[in-house]
Formats: C-alpha cells, structure tokens, sequence
C-alpha cells in the first residue's frame, strides 16, 4: 500500500481571536499554513508543522488545537524569549476585518517569530508549504525541492524587505491574492503555475507563462465569512492534484470547496469543531498583568 500524502508547512502561525463575539471570545489556532494543514489532514494527509510559539497561554491553545487537529507539532518551538503572535478577526461576512489591537485594551499584539532550522528536519514530504518569507523557509524549500518535493508559496505580503526573488525561484506553485499582493502574478513568469486571486471575480491562473484562464466565483448562500476561503482553496487544489487531476480540473474542484466554505463561520469553515473560549488575559499581556 502506497504511504498517505503529506506536507511540511511554515510560516505565520497566529491565536486567531473572533472578536465580533462577546466575551469570552472564540480562539483558534490560525495562519494560512494551519488552516491549509487541517484542511489536508482531513484528506487524510500527514502534515508537520514547524513554528515558533511563546511560552505563553496563547502558545498552549494553538498547541492543543493543532494536536486536536491530528497534526505532528513535534516541530513547534516553545521559547520564552518571545509572545506567540495574535490575529484579531473584527469582522465576519464577505469583507472579514483584521488587526493586531487587544479588542479590550486596544494594546498593540505580537507579531510572528520566525523560527531557526529545527534539529531534525522532517522527512521529505509530497509538498513543502511557506507563506512567509524566512532564511529558514528559504533552506527547506531549497532542501526540499532538490529531494523532490511541490513547493507552494502564498505569501500575503510582498514589501521591500522581502527577498521575493529567491523565494519565487524555488516556488513551483504561487497562490497570490490581486488585492493583498498587487503585481506578483505578472512579476511570476518563471514559476510553472501561478493563481491570482480576484476576489468576486473568482481567479485567473496560467501554466509556465502561457495565457491566462479564468475561473469564475462559486457563490453558495449564505455567505457567512470568507476568512479563510483561499486556504481551502489551496488544500483542495492540492488534494485533487494528488488524486491525478490536471490543474484545471483541480483548481473547478477546488473553487467549490472554498465557496462551500463561506458558508460557514470561521477560517475552517465546514470543520465543525466547537472553539475553545477565552479572555483577554489568555492574548494579552497587558490584560494579563492587569488581571494579576
């Protein structure tokens, strides 16, 4: 019997705080990265996770859920020298809303730590996901691919800082969004396949630089929130790739899957786990010195 598919993935792993409900809020594990691996997992994916958390009750929820999740987090860093970042969701619905502020305090929250190579680098997966440049995410994509596995990249962001150029030559597929990273698809003609994102207007996609195809926007009612519709996007595409569909039939199947899921609240929509609750003081540390 052939080994079950699987995946390393890494990047900006984050408590994601849904602050459109009243206190004690629903929080979740979340991060592209995450919510493409619980999706995959439910495929029956093996999936590991390599990131670097705080030693902090934020860290300890995103642990346990990822654990819940059936994913390895034998590649979780816990380091007290840092917070483990937080996402605010403000907002559910067709344009969900983002930040970094305590929805109680209005404290700035941390940010990502990147992580440092782990000491045991995980066997060679099917894929290797990254959606936030790193030196370490630029090592293993380069490990990996030369061993043979898909690199994915879906970055969000793509400033100056970002070394974008290195990180689009190991990627073999770019998943990109036209309103969070305008230019990136054009700028990405030496990558075999690149989707672009167009919101309402579904996405375009191209194979080693040849024309555009359009794929047009599934809409299901009710649209609940279209947070993390992307990342189910990416996991089915993934899924139906590894079942031996061709791109195009893969990227219909996996429109679908990402419309469904709109349907339902939270970046996991359709997964249907009860969330785990909590207070400021479980994300912020100025709530939680208050507390104290």
């Amino acid at each position: 019997m052939s080994r079950p598919a699987s995946i390393v993935g890494m990047g900006q792993v984050t408590l994601d705080v849904h602050a459109w409900h009243m206190p004690p809020y629903p929080l979740s594990a979340g991060g592209t990265v995450v919510n493409v691996l619980a999706w995959l997992v439910q495929s029956g994916w093996r999936a590991e996770l390599l990131a670097r958390l705080g030693c902090d009750p934020a860290g300890d929820v995103v642990s346990e859920e990822l654990a819940d999740l059936g994913v390895n987090t034998q590649g979780i860093q816990r380091d007290a020298a840092v917070a483990t970042a937080v996402t605010v969701q403000e907002y559910a619905g067709l344009e969900p809303r983002f930040s970094q502020q305590c929805p109680h305090c209005g404290a700035t929250l941390p940010d990502v730590a990147d992580p440092a190579l782990p000491e045991r680098v995980p066997e060679t997966p099917t894929v290797f996901f990254f959606d936030r440049d790193s030196s370490t995410a630029l090592q293993l994509a380069a490990h990996y691919r030369a061993a043979g596995s898909l690199v994915v990249y879906e970055p969000n962001y793509a400033g100056p800082e970002v070394p974008l150029m290195a990180c689009l030559a190991l990627t073999q597929v770019l998943r990109c969004s036209a309103a969070a990273v305008p230019g990136l698809a054009e700028a990405a003609s030496e990558v075999p396949l690149v989707i672009e994102t167009l919101g309402g207007q579904g996405l375009r996609w191209r194979e080693r630089g040849q024309a555009w195809q359009h794929v047009a926007v599934v809409r299901h009612e009710p649209i609940r929130d279209t947070a993390g519709c992307g990342d189910a996007l990416t996991a089915a595409l993934l899924q139906a790739r590894h079942e031996g569909a061709e791109w195009a039939t893969a990227l219909e199947r996996a429109v679908e899957l990402a419309a469904r899921a709109a349907q339902h609240e939270g970046a996991r929509g359709g997964m249907h786990r009860t969330p785990r609750r909590g207070g400021p003081a479980v994300f912020c540390a100025t709530c939680r010195t208050a507390e104290n």
